[in-house]
């Protein structure tokens, strides 16, 4: 193949880059597609971002983009590069493209780097095993996706209260002492959020949406979805049951983040309101993103909730990253 020329992303490139990721669904029996009007949306929660393009005789055939974050690991506070947004054309997979833009974007960012990671979906395999290899991962800590339907309302007996994103986070970070890996993050940089709410010191979250930056929209679903999808639709005028999405529709959802409960009480009370608020405003579903290890995985589960899940990896390598024994912050902008 003759030479790629790699390029910083420019805004002339966003119809192209954006036409490029219609050809790049992500995950396997579940494929999801991304919906955007400007690729370079989703990289404005960052302070300090860039965004590459690879270029064969003029046309782009790939994309990727990687932001600049100050972490606290541990008591120190490091240089972390999160790596997202790699796309490249299925003509030119086999090339090393992908291969070039990432060596290409980490470089750009100098050599006081501690740490680089990316989240990568276990559904998504080629895109896993491609991180795996040629990012010489030193560490992959195992995630679980948890997927809430929003279809009916649920009492909350708890009075709560909205707040702001810092005193949830600040809540969050002292209900789970010894977390690390805590982004640094200015409020204005939070994009997506949408509210917070605390309830006492029993339980807290915040919401975010990537609406505005990010859409999923459903490329291929399994059969079984579909016929789920028949059942529900025949028996819903006698029972309230989640909404199945069809192909080509776009996903309205919500992400939790910072979330933390005392007991599986306030568990069940903040959920509950998370889900009303998320029905009146016609959301589908709630996300939540946590370690395997997390003790709200079980509680979740003991609530007999009805819930998706699938598999999520948190890799990284450098001088400073967090173990597979650590428990690791979850910035929701690289979500």
């Amino acid at each position: 193949m003759s030479s790629v020329d790699i390029s910083p992303y420019i805004l002339g490139d966003n119809e192209d880059v954006l036409k490029l990721e219609q050809l790049c669904p992500q995950g396997e029996n579940l494929s999801l597609k991304f919906v955007r009007s400007t690729f370079h949306a989703r990289s404005e929660v960052y302070e300090d971002y860039k965004i590459l393009t690879a270029k064969k005789n003029g046309k782009i055939i790939g994309v990727t983009a990687a932001a600049n974050k100050k972490v606290l690991m541990h008591d120190k506070t490091i240089s972390a590069i999160y790596g997202y947004d790699l796309r490249v054309h299925p003509d030119f997979r086999k090339y090393g493209t992908a291969k070039i833009l990432t060596k290409t974007i980490i470089e750009m960012f100098g050599n006081d780097i501690n740490c680089l990671y990316s989240f990568v979906s276990g559904e998504n395999e080629r895109a896993l095993k491609f991180v795996k290899r040629n990012f010489g991962a030193r560490v992959s800590i195992p995630l679980t996706y948890m997927i809430i339907p929003v279809f009916k309302k649920l009492k909350s007996q708890k009075p709560y209260e909205f707040t702001n994103p810092i005193e949830i986070r600040n809540n969050y970070i002292m209900q789970n002492p010894g977390t690390v890996f805590i982004a640094q993050c200015e409020e204005k940089y939070l994009r997506g959020h949408v509210n917070s709410i605390k309830m006492s010191n029993i339980a807290g979250c915040s919401i975010w949406t990537n609406e505005n930056l990010i859409s999923e929209q459903v490329e291929n679903i399994p059969i079984t979805y579909d016929i789920m999808r028949l059942v529900f639709k025949i028996v819903r005028p006698l029972l309230k049951l989640p909404v199945i999405p069809r192909k080509f529709e776009i996903i309205k959802s919500w992400f939790l983040y910072d979330l933390y409960a005392k007991d599986i009480d306030g568990l069940k009370n903040i959920l509950a309101v998370v889900n009303n608020l998320a029905f009146s405003k016609g959301r589908d579903f709630v996300y939540i993103l946590l370690q395997n290890d997390d003790p709200l995985i079980s509680l979740i589960k003991k609530l007999r909730m009805i819930l998706f899940s699938y598999p999520y990896w948190f890799i990284a390598k450098g001088n400073s990253f967090p173990e597979e024994s650590d428990k690791i912050y979850i910035d929701i902008r690289d979500l």
